[in-house]
């Protein structure tokens, strides 16, 4: 069971995750990312992917809520969510400082928000 985080208002549903580089799993860096159900990938802050030195996969044409286009820069790395580990996995860099789950991730787990508890749960069995 998770908790909703305080820092966001209305409060909402974070976790910790892990990325590990592939070709040097030494190189890892743990962040706390928004649950995002309406994102389609997942977006890791920029300083977050120059930290790791992850090499650069190309990119893809990406669009906000506001339905402006632009390109994202793309890179490969393990991703650890929830105790499952997604052995290679395509995230986009953000500007912002905020990473968020997409449901490239999500659509693997059972989702189960409780916002009046202001708790969640990712399970990968029903």
């Amino acid at each position: 069971m998770f908790t909703y985080s305080p820092d966001f208002d209305p409060p909402a549903p974070c976790l910790q995750i892990t990325l590990r580089h592939l070709a040097e799993p030494a190189r890892t860096a743990a962040l706390t990312a928004q649950v995002d159900t309406g994102a389609d990938l997942t977006a890791v802050p920029q300083g977050i992917i120059d930290s790791l030195e992850l090499p650069d996969a190309g990119d893809l044409l990406v669009a906000g809520y506001d339905g402006r286009s632009t390109r994202a820069p793309v890179y490969y790395l393990s991703l650890t969510v929830a105790g499952h580990t997604f052995d290679l996995f395509r995230v986009v860099a953000t500007p912002i400082d905020q990473a968020l789950l997409g449901r490239d991730a999500l659509n693997h787990f059972y989702t189960r928000l409780s916002g009046p508890d202001l708790t969640f749960d990712l399970t990968t069995q029903a």
